[in-house]
């Protein structure tokens, strides 16, 4: 499992509470990338197919990370 920087830097938010919606994530990562709601809607649902992002979405804020920082670190420590 390798992430990109991208989605490194998606997982970072998600790391960084418990739930968000869509919009808190957008305004996060325009600050950082400049990306557009579409691009980083683009990027949960790719990430969900891969098992990085859960959605739940009966809820007002669906977006949470699926995995633990730790355990992206380590894969990435395994794949150097």
């Amino acid at each position: 499992m390798k992430l990109s920087e991208a989605e490194w830097a998606v997982l970072n938010i998600l790391w960084s509470g418990t739930a968000f919606s869509l919009k808190e994530i957008t305004n996060a990562l325009q600050e950082v990338n400049g990306w557009s709601k579409n691009t980083v809607l683009t990027y949960l649902t790719r990430m969900e197919k891969k098992g990085y992002v859960s959605i739940n979405r009966s809820q007002d804020k669906p977006y949470s990370a699926a995995v633990s920082k730790e355990f992206c670190a380590k894969n990435e420590r395994t794949e150097l």
